[in-house]
């Protein structure tokens, strides 16, 4: 059974290719150690953006290791499509907390 729903890490962008890939590789293998230390035999990436010069992934349980592929393809998809902004979530939508 698993501890988390989701995890949510972070890494710089970097100007250098090679320094950014770097970068992006770290946070993913932190991810799959995290993953992997909470019994997760993968994961989906459900929230992608970049924010102030850093790079931010969302994830929750799903059917494989995180990849710079992966990450590659949910970048670029990103920028076909324009996600809907986050809206607040209402305190009544919340349901009661025991």
């Amino acid at each position: 059974m698993t501890r988390h729903l989701a995890i949510y890490s972070s890494c710089e962008i970097s100007r250098d290719p090679a320094r950014n890939t770097a970068n992006h590789q770290a946070m993913l293998d932190e991810l799959n150690a995290l993953m992997a230390a909470d019994g997760w035999e993968g994961a989906t990436i459900i929230d992608f953006r970049t924010v102030a010069g850093f790079s931010a992934v969302g994830i929750e349980p799903g059917p494989s290791p995180l990849t710079l592929e992966y990450l590659r393809r949910m970048k670029d998809a990103g920028k076909e499509t324009q996600a809907e902004p986050l809206r607040p979530v209402l305190v009544a939508e919340q349901g009661r907390l025991l």
